[in-house]
């Protein structure tokens, strides 16, 4: 994918600036890079400037915060008890199970 970016660039087509991607060790080791590129021209050729970024430790952090925020998010959509998270207008954002059955119940008796 780099490559066919970097030969991509050099002929002028336009895409992302800035993008991420990972290298695969020989040893099973993940490596995540981002690589911004800009196509500049060097002693009258095409070429591209590259700056590449070692991400490795914040795609780990996404990660767990994702599996997280998951996590949380079940154990409040399996709890007895109601939660409901709403804007300072009032509006709801987030309701559990327990509080989607019991509006449900409600709006049916109604």
């Amino acid at each position: 994918m780099v490559g066919e970016r970097y030969l991509k660039r050099l002929k002028g087509e336009r895409f992302e600036f800035r993008y991420p991607f990972r290298l695969i060790a020989k040893n099973g080791d993940i490596k995540w890079f981002e690589l911004g590129a800009a196509l500049i021209d060097f002693e009258g050729r095409p070429a591209t400037l590259n700056v590449v970024t070692d991400i490795t430790e914040r795609k780990w952090a996404e990660n767990a915060l994702r599996r997280s925020e998951e996590n949380f998010r079940r154990c409040l959509d399996e709890s007895s008890l109601g939660v409901r998270i709403v804007t300072i207008e009032g509006e709801t954002i987030y309701a559990n199970r327990a509080i989607r059955i019991s509006m449900a119940m409600t709006a049916s008796r109604n």
